[in-house]
């Protein structure tokens, strides 16, 4: 079971930014999202009681490069780990890596957004005035 975290309409912006230096950031902030997006989704399984501190599942969470510039896979190799997220016919599920995602989303927006405005006023030479 994986998730995939993405920027859309990168490419857009990146044809229309003149400073290309700064797309170094954004996989920087893509990478420190998506570590982050891991560790709530480890401290989920104990929390919903999917497992101990430190157990199989949590241990088995890997953050990779996706098959696209700018995006990473967050997930489990393990084959029951959807069955913890979505549940079976005997167990309800215990959404732990969705919910961890709904968490982490508006902080990887904020991050990005401020990326985005830091690079608007580095190439425009704009000033941010309170």
């Amino acid at each position: 079971m994986t998730v995939k975290l993405a920027i859309k309409g990168l490419e857009e912006f990146r044809r229309n930014l003149s400073n290309m230096a700064q797309l170094n950031g954004f996989d920087a902030e893509l990478e420190r999202s998506a570590q982050d997006i891991a560790a709530t989704a480890t401290q989920n399984l104990s929390r919903m009681g999917a497992e101990k501190p430190g157990g199989k599942l949590a241990s088995s969470l890997i953050v990779k490069s996706g098959d696209q510039e700018f995006s990473k896979i967050i997930g489990s190799d393990l084959k029951y780990a959807s069955f913890v997220e979505f549940g079976t016919l005997r167990t309800p599920p215990k959404p732990w890596l969705s919910s961890a995602l709904v968490t982490e989303k508006p902080v990887f927006k904020i991050r990005i957004g401020d990326l985005l405005r830091s690079t608007a006023t580095l190439n425009t030479g704009a000033r941010n005035n309170p």
